[in-house]
């Protein structure tokens, strides 16, 4: 089975394509950058499409890829109307925007013991980004119809399904109870819980390749498409797969996540960064996490 994976983290956006037996065939890389004109600092979601399509269009072996894997960061959604517009563009979660509201998001916030999720600045929680949103921009919210966690924005684009997912909802966003495997209080009192589409295993089939997106690319119309997880998820689920608890995995990146398998979630401490999120499964994950990618260029001088 010929796989691509899209790959798209906070730093660099990447194709990736790979055989039947796992082995790397070809890579494409780009920068993710910020739009900095507009309501906000936001991503460019049209750039993205079009490099994507272009960069399909250029494999000789298009036709013949049998699956596509969205993967992509965390504290990442984006808001549609019903006819798949965007409502509002999609924040870049370092934008500071959010910190006008951070005491009254404060007074609505779900106990850590809960969520799990300390309060974090900026929009590097989705719950934040959504409570800002909807009191900065009330019209345009009204007018959201889904939101779509990042990996399943791009099963969206590719099939034309809308989904949620468990490692993207979890992800340090306040809207997640990981113990109880549900979304917070938070959500039910925001009335968020309408927005959220059908919760679907990260690795489950949502559909195909929509047609005019196949005659755009070179995809076979008969391309799977599953629903995507987040990209640190997904370089832990190999070892959960195999290898029996207690250990830690490090993923890096743009961040540098260090995942507890094991783990005791009594031990975690907010003002040190430490956070829960879910693995793939649905289980309980203690993290801790640092900008180790963005440290390094910075000393690197890239």
């Amino acid at each position: 089975m010929t796989t691509a994976v899209l790959d798209i983290g906070k730093s660099n956006v990447k194709l990736v394509v790979f055989d039947r037996n796992g082995r790397e065939m070809e890579s494409f890389e780009r920068p993710n950058e910020v739009v900095a004109d507009g309501l906000y600092p936001h991503f460019d979601l049209a750039g993205l499409q079009q490099w994507y399509v272009e960069t399909f269009r250029t494999l000789p072996m298009a036709g013949e890829i049998e699956t596509l894997v969205p993967v992509t960061h965390g504290a990442a959604a984006v808001l549609l109307e019903g006819d798949g517009t965007l409502a509002l563009p999609m924040l870049d979660y370092e934008y500071s925007g959010p910190d006008e509201i951070a005491g009254d998001f404060r007074a609505v916030l779900d106990p850590f013991g809960k969520t799990f999720t300390p309060d974090l600045p900026g929009g590097l929680a989705v719950g934040r980004q959504l409570f800002w949103l909807e009191r900065r921009f009330p019209e345009a919210f009204d007018r959201v119809a889904s939101v779509l966690f990042y990996p399943q924005y791009w099963s969206w684009w590719l099939s034309d399904v809308r989904s949620s997912e468990v490692t993207s909802f979890a992800c340090h966003s306040h809207l997640w109870f990981p113990m109880e495997g549900r979304p917070s209080d938070l959500v039910v009192a925001s009335g968020w819980d309408r927005l959220f589409p059908p919760l679907r295993p990260a690795f489950q089939r949502v559909g195909t390749v929509r047609p005019e997106l196949a005659a755009k690319t070179g995809l076979s119309p008969a391309c799977e498409v599953l629903n995507g997880i987040h990209d640190s998820n997904a370089s832990l689920v190999p070892y959960l797969r195999g290898q029996a608890a207690p250990f830690a995995v490090v993923s890096s990146g743009t961040w540098t996540i260090c995942m507890s398998i094991g783990g005791r979630l009594t031990t975690l401490d907010p003002a040190r960064d430490m956070i829960a999120g879910a693995d793939f499964t649905g289980r309980p994950t203690p993290t801790l996490r640092f900008m180790g990618g963005r440290e390094y260029a910075a000393i690197a001088g890239a």
